[in-house]
């Protein structure tokens, strides 16, 4: 067994998703920008380990932008990333309260009869069909939110997810550079998700995307799209494997690994970020939350 598969990720939830469900996001400012809360979430998560050891921040479109934004605030906060088609766009998007995308999503229907209603509904919409079963099932298990009744809704209330969409905040693009952490950015082979928020081709923004990191590397993921992490898992779980082993080699090399508590082997533990599209090794361990 690859030693990285005897890592224990700690997983956690953007403010307003899953577990999360603190709909104040408003107390980082008015109106409120994602990047406050995102950023001030994943410092959050890195509170929690141990001093000294190292991390490998793992997160996708709006969670990997935060783990970039937080590593340039707080330089070593993490040993490596892996981002699966970050939200860092080269210019500055201001909070639009008239964004098409936010006035669709804040419209959406968010309630149901029963969890198997859910499940035809939402496994009926295009943007579900490409996932993979068990990814499917892990996404309503963590987000939705089941009454006593047997009626659910969606734990992230359209209304918050609406405020994502609205702003991607301040661009870092021309900070890259200071990201002192090798970095993997992971592309779906069919997204079009640049295309869609930036007008340009996905691939090819990415690839100079990374150009602007001081280490990084792209991996494209066949046959999938933006929700990459979703729609085939083991392929995503995999990269993320190979980055925990090259963390776990260079700690070795260095002959300075520290051990977590109660593990089995020392080494790097994985933050993952289950905000957006979220990454299926935490759904393969039963611990997914997951916005809809």
């Amino acid at each position: 067994m690859s030693p990285a598969h005897l890592i224990e990720p700690l997983c956690y939830d953007l403010t307003g998703h899953g577990a999360a469900r603190d709909m104040r996001v408003d107390r980082f400012g008015t109106p409120p920008a994602w990047e406050g809360f995102a950023v001030a979430d994943a410092q959050q998560a890195l509170s929690c380990l141990p001093r000294g050891l190292p991390a490998v921040g793992v997160g996708h479109s709006i969670g990997g932008a935060a783990m970039v934004k937080l590593e340039l605030a707080h330089p070593g906060s993490f040993s490596r990333l892996v981002l699966c088609e970050p939200v860092l766009l080269g210019m500055d998007v201001p909070f639009h309260a008239q964004s098409v995308l936010a006035e669709r999503t804040a419209k959406r229907r968010s309630k149901w009869a029963s969890v198997q209603d859910a499940r035809e509904f939402l496994g009926s919409r295009p943007m579900y069909q490409g996932l993979h079963p068990e990814a499917f099932d892990g996404y309503l298990d963590g987000g939705l939110v089941v009454r006593s009744s047997g009626e659910c809704s969606l734990a992230c209330c359209p209304d918050v997810e609406s405020v994502m969409y609205r702003s991607v905040g301040r661009s870092v693009y021309g900070e890259l550079d200071k990201v002192g952490c090798p970095v993997t950015i992971v592309v779906g082979e069919h997204s079009d998700f640049v295309a869609t928020v930036a007008g340009t081709e996905t691939l090819s923004f990415f690839q100079n995307l990374a150009r602007r990191f001081r280490c990084a590397n792209v991996e494209v993921m066949a046959g999938v799209g933006h929700l990459a992490p979703l729609e085939d898992p083991e392929q995503f779980a995999h990269i993320v494997s190979q980055a925990v082993e090259a963390q776990l080699q260079e700690k070795s090399a260095m002959g300075s690994v520290t051990t977590a508590p109660g593990k089995d082997h020392g080494g790097p533990l994985v933050v993952e970020d289950t905000a957006a599209s979220e990454v299926p090794l935490v759904a393969e361990q039963g611990h997914q939350r997951s916005r809809l």
